[in-house]
């Protein structure tokens, strides 16, 4: 199964039960996921990306919560023209707020999540050939959660939206636009508590398609 981009830090977070008696959570994600590049005038290419994240998340209310998260991101194309053969690195931001009203009490919620995160990767100017790539990602997701003691299961959909631009310099010189290939997909997510924390994995089909896991603590 092919899986996805961009978005998976920020569904994995979804996955990691919100913890209403601590104020602020703190989380280290690894998440690989792969997305169409649909570039203007161009042929449409596959981006493999791994991130590496850090995410602080805040319970603003009882039915809000709010985080920021940045970290660090490594690209890859087969045969992309203007990476000189060398993989793209660099970094991502991003916020995301959730809302996550009761529907059985201790059982069921409902979640809904919008996110926004900004990308720049580039192949460090080697050989005399420049690449750079910056997208801003935006997306929506909804699903119901299942707890069950210290085990939480959720599954849903999601809709995603990004756009960005590549400069290139050197021997082969270019500007160009490219937007997401396709707008949404299915998710799965599972978290188990353990000691101060929790623990989830994550799974996404689609528009990105990618895993993931994470690990969260409380304070």
């Amino acid at each position: 199964m092919r899986i996805s981009a961009g978005l998976a830090t920020l569904l994995l977070i979804a996955a990691v039960p919100a913890a209403r008696a601590a104020s602020l959570d703190a989380a280290i994600s690894y998440t690989r996921y792969s997305a169409d590049f649909d570039f203007t005038n161009a042929p449409t290419e596959k981006a493999d990306i791994d991130e590496l994240g850090l995410t602080i998340d805040e319970s603003i209310t009882p039915l809000f919560d709010l985080a920021l998260q940045g970290g660090y991101s490594h690209v890859s194309f087969d045969n992309h023209p203007a990476d000189g053969g060398y993989d793209l690195t660099g970094r991502f931001f991003g916020i995301v707020a959730r809302s996550e009203p009761t529907l059985i009490p201790g059982v069921l919620s409902l979640r809904l999540q919008a996110a926004y995160r900004w990308h720049n990767v580039d192949n460090g100017r080697v050989d005399h050939q420049y690449d750079e790539m910056t997208w801003r990602e935006t997306a929506l997701q909804l699903g119901p959660v299942l707890s069950m003691g210290p085990l939480q299961v959720s599954a849903g959909g999601y809709l995603e939206h990004y756009d960005g631009r590549e400069k290139a310099r050197g021997p082969l010189a270019f500007q160009r636009d490219f937007s997401a290939g396709s707008v949404g997909g299915g998710y799965a997510q599972v978290a188990f508590a353990v000691s101060d924390g929790h623990v989830g994995v994550y799974a996404r089909t689609g528009a990105q398609q990618g895993y993931g896991i994470i690990f969260s603590t409380g304070f």
